[in-house]
């Protein structure tokens, strides 16, 4: 399994706006080897909501797929796409990969 994580960093106040753009549907989830995507939220900081997206793909194979695919290259090549709208509040954004080396399961 390979995980792409997205860490995004916001002021806070802006709940309303990371609400909203983690709702957002996007071409991956019905692309072949897409698992799922989970949307974490960390509010503890008094300064700043941390906001980490998790994008889990069979392979690094279908990832690659995906990002190489016509769809994902035109979301990118068209610059009024929502995806190229940065959210308010956003201070940093930051993209990290993993290869799943173990995992439990509860119950298994």
């Amino acid at each position: 399994m390979y995980v792409i994580s997205r860490v995004l960093t916001f002021e806070k106040g802006h709940e309303k706006e990371i609400e909203a753009f983690a709702g957002k549907k996007n071409i991956m989830s019905s692309f072949p080897g897409f698992i799922r995507k989970d949307v974490l939220l960390d509010q503890r900081d008094p300064d700043k909501d941390m906001v980490r997206i998790m994008v889990y793909w069979e392979s690094k194979q279908a990832f690659y797929k995906f990002e190489g695919s016509p769809e994902h290259i035109a979301m990118h090549k068209n610059k009024d796409h929502a995806h190229h709208k940065q959210p308010e509040g956003l201070i940093e954004m930051k993209r990290e990969a993993y290869q799943v080396i173990a995992s439990d399961v509860y119950g298994a």
